[in-house]
């Protein structure tokens, strides 16, 4: 996601507000949706941090922190009207928005905090309030059924989160999208029993070798972050090497969760279908 995707991001912001009836100004998209993020800091939050407040000197966002911009300086600002564009959704109250990923990267959304949160290292040596970021990704799954226009199953959600390495944006966020076929028809076998040990998987489907546990249904609503720190042999040593993907599982009656994580460079779209 780079600044050109922020322009992208920008316009559809103003289709949004053409849509609605709101008028449109004669000048360049980002410049609108920032005087759109200073009326709202004017009337609704003064801690809104728009445009010009966050940018790195040269009038356009940082490349890294292109994800971070467009929440914070025009899809929070556009929620006060009652707006989502560019985003998909934005929950104030709990403290996430949620986008769809751009292209290339087919059918998945991306669920990210509304306030800065570098990336999973930064977890390992806080106690940020991020647990609640995999529940409200997963609550979001139903906009991967509106995208696709069919039910989407349990067990074919997949939640998943780029190691430093592998990201390019600064900013923490989970991937949300339909799972590949080939992790699914790992984990409808994988022989672990919930509440047993981690296990080393390296399944030749798939080609990467990862740690994987099953998780009853209710662990959604834990911090997982910390669940891996504490778990995972060098966990907060090694958390900027880690990718961490939480797919669904069904078993007869039960259902529950796959936490899976791997040390390898690999990135969070490689557990993503490209449609559902």
């Amino acid at each position: 996601m780079t600044a050109a995707i922020f322009s992208t991001f920008a316009l559809a912001f103003l289709a949004g507000l053409a849509v609605l009836g709101l008028p449109l100004k004669d000048e360049p998209p980002i410049r609108y949706a920032d005087r759109v993020c200073r009326l709202a800091k004017a009337t609704m939050d003064r801690h809104l941090p728009c445009l010009g407040d966050t940018d790195n000197g040269s009038g356009k966002p940082n490349d890294r922190q292109a994800l971070l911009s467009v929440i914070r300086t025009v899809c929070v600002p556009a929620s006060y009207f009652g707006l989502t564009f560019p985003c998909a959704q934005v929950n104030r109250e709990r403290g996430y928005a949620v986008i769809k990923s751009p292209a290339p990267y087919g059918l998945s959304f991306i669920v990210t905090p509304t306030v800065p949160v570098a990336g999973i290292e930064s977890l390992a040596t806080t106690t940020g309030d991020t647990n609640r970021l995999w529940l409200a990704a997963w609550e979001e799954r139903n906009l991967l059924e509106r995208a696709a226009k069919h039910k989407i199953n349990w067990n074919e959600v997949v939640l998943a989160v780029n190691s430093k390495s592998t990201r390019s944006q600064d900013q923490l966020h989970i991937h949300l999208g339909c799972i590949k076929s080939s992790i699914r028809d790992f984990l409808a076998v994988e022989p672990s029993s919930t509440g047993e040990n981690w296990r080393s998987a390296h399944p030749s489907s798939i080609n990467v070798s990862f740690f994987v546990k099953l998780l009853p249904e209710e662990y959604i609503k834990k911090d997982l972050f910390k669940l891996v720190f504490d778990e995972i042999p060098g966990g907060r040593l090694l958390a900027e090497k880690q990718t961490i993907a939480l797919a669904g599982v069904t078993r007869g009656s039960w259902r529950g969760f796959a936490l899976i994580v791997t040390l390898e460079t690999v990135s969070a779209e490689e557990f993503i279908a490209r449609d559902c």
